[in-house]
Order: structure tokens, then C-alpha cells, then sequence
């Protein structure tokens, strides 16, 4: 008797423990199928889950910065739309809702285009030059050659290396040219002023010897370069280089409200 219950009792046992093996086959077969990465090695899924999100996080970095390139320059070409169109699927953006994000900044708040910012560069150095040339009078000073900077792949005019302006002063029978190269500047920098490249003073100093001339370099800075706060004129033969320091600039400082007389007998432009 007591045999026949030990029987049934493992029975019993065999068939619960038959029962409990499939269902954990069935639960872990179950989580395997809603995530297969499960099934395999759960180190590869983290280092894969790691992976996304980098590349993820590569992408919006990419993205952001196309959208401050194209804002820089204030044109959103159709070349930069494709671009930014698949960056912004890459992070699951609607690309014509990033466009239309962008063209509506843009349209807030315009900014120049590269051109156009190369055009203000040159109409501030063209203001600059009349407000010069406004310090001369008509009554004895004549503007022989102003010199303009138009070139096209390496072809310009050879009057584009020289200084830009060469006037010519008629006092009685006395005729005496010079000539000025205009520079502005917002500001100044550290201890001094670039006024140009190592290039354009050589090309200064070639024109002076060949034309046998005095040749001053005219610096505005601040304010505007059609009003400029400060003025500074400086003989060509007095500069070392293409830096000048603060100390030599204030020994040639002048009213940039007052007119400008060359002086024939020094070659002073004063």
C-alpha cells in the first residue's frame, strides 16, 4: 500500500515538473519573439542599443550644424535641403517640417548672403575713399586715377595694385601729384593696426619708386566709413611694416572734420 502511494505520489511530482519545464519554455520562446536580441547574446544587444544612440546623437549634431551653416549665410540652397532633408529622417524628423522651420527663420530674420557680404565689405572701402575725397577741394586738387579692384581669375588691371587714389595739386604753376590708399577699420587690434597684407605694401612701395611720388596711407576706424571717429594719416616712407602701432598712429592723428592740404615744400600731407 504504502508502495502504491509512493508511485502516484512521484507520478504526480514527474507530471507537475513536465508541466512546469514547458511553460518556461513557452514564457522564455514568448519574450524571445517580442525581442529576438533576447535569444541571443544580451551584451550584444547592449553594445547595439549603445551604437543607435551614438549615431543618433552624430546625427542631430550634423543636423544642427547644417542649420547654422545655412542661417550664416542666409541662402538655403536646394543642395542644402537634400542634405538636411536626410539628416533629419536619420533621426526620425519630418524633413519638410525642418525646412519650413529654417526658411521661417530665415524670412524673420534675413541675414546677408557670402555675395552680398563681399559687396558690403567693398562699399564700406568705397565710402571710406569719398569721404577722403571729400577732404580735398575742387578748387586745387584734381583726382588723376582712382584706382578699382574689378578682377576675374587672377586678371585684373594693373591699376588694382596701386594705391587708390593719385591727385594732383594745381597751385598756380605749380603742379605736385600724390597719392592715398584708404583703409577702414571697425576696430583696432591688439596694440596697434594691420592696415594690409605683407603683399599690397611692397606693392605700395613699388608704385612710390616707380612713380616718384610721396605715396600716405589714410586710416579710418570706428564709427562709420563714411563718418569715420577716428582719422590717421601716415607717410608710406615712415611705415616698417604692414603693422602699425598704436604710438605711431597718434603721432599722425587728424580732425576728421577738418580738409586736407598737401604741403609742397615739405611733401607733407597735412
Amino acid at each position: 500500500m504504502k508502495s502504491k502511494m509512493k508511485r502516484m505520489i512521484g507520478m504526480t511530482l514527474m507530471v507537475l515538473g513536465t508541466l512546469l519545464i514547458l511553460v518556461g519554455f513557452f514564457i522564455y520562446r514568448s519574450n524571445a519573439f517580442v525581442n529576438p536580441a533576447l535569444a541571443t547574446d544580451n551584451s550584444s544587444y547592449s553594445k547595439s542599443v549603445d551604437s543607435f544612440e551614438t549615431i543618433t546623437d552624430k546625427a542631430k549634431v550634423e543636423l544642427n550644424s547644417l542649420i547654422e551653416l545655412a542661417k550664416a549665410d542666409g541662402v538655403l540652397t536646394q543642395n542644402e535641403k537634400r542634405i538636411l532633408s536626410k539628416k533629419a529622417k536619420e533621426i526620425e524628423l519630418n524633413p519638410r517640417e525642418v525646412i519650413k522651420d529654417i526658411e521661417a527663420e530665415l524670412a524673420k530674420n534675413p541675414s546677408p548672403a557670402e555675395t552680398e557680404v563681399i559687396n558690403q565689405a567693398k562699399k564700406k572701402g568705397d565710402d571710406f575713399e569719398k569721404f577722403i575725397v571729400q577732404k580735398f577741394s575742387k578748387k586745387y586738387y584734381t583726382i588723376k586715377e582712382w584706382a578699382g579692384d574689378k578682377y576675374i581669375k587672377g586678371v585684373y588691371a594693373e591699376t588694382t595694385t596701386h594705391p587708390d587714389l593719385t591727385i594732383e595739386l594745381e597751385l598756380g604753376k605749380s603742379h605736385q601729384q600724390f597719392s592715398v590708399e584708404c583703409k577702414w577699420r571697425s576696430i583696432f587690434d591688439k596694440g596697434g593696426l594691420e592696415f594690409a597684407s605683407e603683399k599690397q605694401l611692397e606693392n605700395y612701395r613699388k608704385f612710390q619708386k616707380k612713380k616718384e611720388i610721396p605715396v600716405f596711407i589714410a586710416i579710418g576706424v570706428h564709427g562709420e566709413p563714411s563718418n569715420p571717429e577716428q582719422l590717421y594719416v601716415v607717410p608710406l616712407d615712415e611705415i616698417e611694416s604692414n603693422f602699425i602701432a598704436m604710438d605711431q598712429l597718434k603721432k599722425h592723428w587728424k580732425s576728421p572734420k577738418s580738409s586736407f592740404f598737401f604741403n609742397i615744400k615739405t611733401n607733407e600731407l597735412e
